[in-house]
């Protein structure tokens, strides 16, 4: 039997969706762990632990709020979620619903991705991509900021998953390097007239533009600018109801990449002229 045929195709396809389904839940349940540990490690109460990176990745899980270990059908992707409730078992403290959406919405990725026309090494580097911006906007949301470490991460990823799109092409993948480039200078320009004013745009927001341009085709990347610019402008006026007060643009960016990435995915096969 050919490997390659498209009956072989058609007969692998359920265990193909169940493959990346799965996949894209335990992607999903480690990036969430992973950016509550980097808030609470890094920029919370734990933030003075020994060997803190190793203590990120390796202490087994438990309860940011009482420090109750985590165990049994509790770690499993979106069972542990609906059995406790979305609150730990030992002191009722929510887990809060961005956790199950972060499970759920790379579980949804992959299979949309792979639908798309992406092969399995571009759906799962995309995939580990936005773990990392999921990460990113946890971070920026709280503290106003990009994660230094995290950053390479996303640069590494981004970089993985445009050279696979590229077909492995080197022309091809220069040009994603130089849109990417090319946003991180317009919005560097934007940065130092914000200095001038004394407010705006933070030197994150332009790294991570730049990073985006390298993940993303042109328009994506103008819908992702655009959309984080009105969520913003939203901030201001009815969470921070002050014109004047600091918008979390990046995580702005990161939640507006997040949300249109399988629906990219789903256009580029639905119009393939859009590439």
């Amino acid at each position: 039997m050919n490997l390659f045929s498209q009956d072989f195709a058609a007969a692998t396809a359920p265990l193909q969706l169940a493959l990346a389904i799965f996949i894209g839940l335990c992607l999903g349940s480690f990036y969430t762990a992973l950016a509550s540990r980097i808030l609470y490690f890094c920029y919370g109460p734990g933030r003075k632990a020994p060997r803190r990176w190793r203590t990120i990745l390796t202490r087994p899980s438990f309860c940011f709020a009482c420090e109750r270990p985590i165990r049994g059908v509790e770690l499993w992707p979106i069972l542990g979620y609906l059995t406790t409730r979305g609150r730990c078992a030992g002191c009722g403290e929510k887990i809060g619903p961005l956790t199950l959406a972060g499970e759920l919405w790379l579980a949804a990725y992959i299979p949309v991705a792979l639908w798309s026309g992406a092969s399995w090494p571009l759906a799962i580097f995309s995939a580990l991509f936005l773990g990392h911006l999921y990460t990113a906007l946890a971070v920026d949301w709280s503290f106003l900021q990009l994660d230094h470490e995290n950053a390479l991460f996303l640069v590494l990823w981004a970089a993985a998953a445009s050279f696979e799109a590229s077909g492995r092409n080197g022309a091809l993948f220069l040009d994603r390097v130089w849109l990417g480039l090319g946003a991180a200078a317009v919005f560097g320009a934007l940065f130092l007239i914000s200095l001038l004013r004394r407010q705006g745009l933070g030197f994150g927001d332009v790294i991570l533009v730049g990073i985006l341009g390298l993940f993303l085709e042109f328009w994506p990347l103008f819908f992702v600018i655009q959309a984080a610019a009105l969520l913003s402008l939203l901030h201001l006026a009815y969470i921070a109801r002050d014109w004047r007060a600091p918008a979390p643009l990046g995580a702005y960016l990161a939640l507006a990449t997040l949300i249109g990435a399988p629906f990219f995915a789903a256009l580029r096969r639905l119009y393939p002229d859009l590439n």
